[in-house]
């Protein structure tokens, strides 16, 4: 593991160095790094766009334009976004739209990096981590009565993103997409009656 604040330039940096020197070469990047802080628009303050920024958003920039330079040919990126950066959710609005910002990079750096580098992004739904159980905590609900919100019944573990992950970065054909791995949430949708 690395120690690196990928919000900065200096993180990167050394994040892209430990690579190098404990690889030799980088093939895959996967950006994220991330925040998602429940907060109704009218009460989000400076701070909190600039940590939203810096964390959803400077991160994918940072890494990926220092990682993009020393990656071999045939490389793949992927970005790590959200269906709240595609479906509006309450609350997420800052969050949503830095993902949303992330989702029309990927296609942006898809066109220029290419054909030396892929570029797709992951738009999961609520995953079983700490920060997918924050929101129906802050709900007052628990993740397995926020699983009804889903066509399959069930929440996503980190292990269904990680295997889509597996998938997009093997296919050398799949390039400047955003694909949801959300268990039919996306198509229920959720909003706090």
């Amino acid at each position: 593991g690395v120690l690196a604040d990928v919000s900065t330039i200096g993180g990167a940096g050394v994040l892209l160095q430990r690579a190098l020197e404990s690889f030799g070469g980088v093939d895959i990047l996967v950006n994220n790094a991330g925040i998602g802080i429940f907060t109704p628009f009218i009460n989000a303050d400076e701070k909190l766009l600039e940590r939203h920024l810096s964390s959803d958003f400077r991160s994918v920039v940072y890494t990926t334009r220092l990682f993009a330079q020393k990656m071999s040919d045939g490389g793949a990126i992927l970005n790590i976004s959200s269906i709240a950066g595609i479906q509006p959710m309450l609350g997420l609005s800052l969050y949503g739209a830095m993902k949303a910002a992330v989702n029309t990079l990927t296609r942006y750096l898809a066109l220029e990096l290419a054909p030396r580098l892929r570029v797709n992004t992951i738009a999961p739904g609520w995953v079983n981590t700490k920060l997918g159980r924050s929101m129906p905590e802050l709900l007052g609900i628990s993740l397995e009565d926020f699983a009804k919100y889903t066509l399959t019944g069930r929440i996503l573990e980190p292990e269904d993103v990680a295997e889509m992950a597996i998938t997009m970065v093997r296919m050398e054909s799949l390039t400047g997409q955003i694909i949801q791995v959300d268990s039919g949430e996306s198509i229920l949708g959720f909003q706090r009656q």
